[in-house]
């Protein structure tokens, strides 16, 4: 077990989606950072999940918070991807203890400024909806 107030930094990228007790693993988190020290962390934006690539309709409701089930070929399993408001993943970080102190939702207007697709990613798309936010919070 890594002791309390270890790092001064605690990172994730695109993986918090997969996990089912957000509000356990930020208080882990929590426990290992030293006083001052920052979690920041990216997830796949709820909305661009949500929003037909070829319509740009919206498919579900987002407040509809039940996991996204997907059959990946690849991994030959089924992936369950856990849908969360960015209202529910800020009152999980205070919860737990953290201070907020940055939301970021980064893209472009221009679908040309995205280089190549990556995953199931549609440049037409991530010019009109973020597909990515990204949060840090400190201890």
């Amino acid at each position: 077990m890594i002791s309390d107030a270890t790092y001064e930094l605690a990172f994730s990228a695109f993986a918090f989606q997969w996990v089912d007790d957000l509000q356990a693993c930020f208080e882990e988190a929590y426990r290992i950072l030293c006083d001052g020290g920052k979690l920041v962390f990216s997830v796949g934006h709820l909305y661009y999940k949500i929003v037909s690539p070829e319509t740009h309709d919206f498919e579900t409701s987002y407040f509809d918070d039940s996991p996204r089930r997907e059959y990946s070929e690849s991994l030959d399993a089924e992936m369950v991807v856990h849908r969360r408001r960015v209202s529910e993943t800020v009152r999980q970080l205070t919860d737990a203890g953290f201070l907020l102190e940055t939301i970021r939702e980064l893209g472009y207007e221009d679908p040309e400024a995205y280089e190549s697709e990556f995953g199931s990613f549609v440049p037409d798309l991530m010019s009109k909806v973020p597909p990515t936010i990204i949060y840090s919070a400190r201890k």
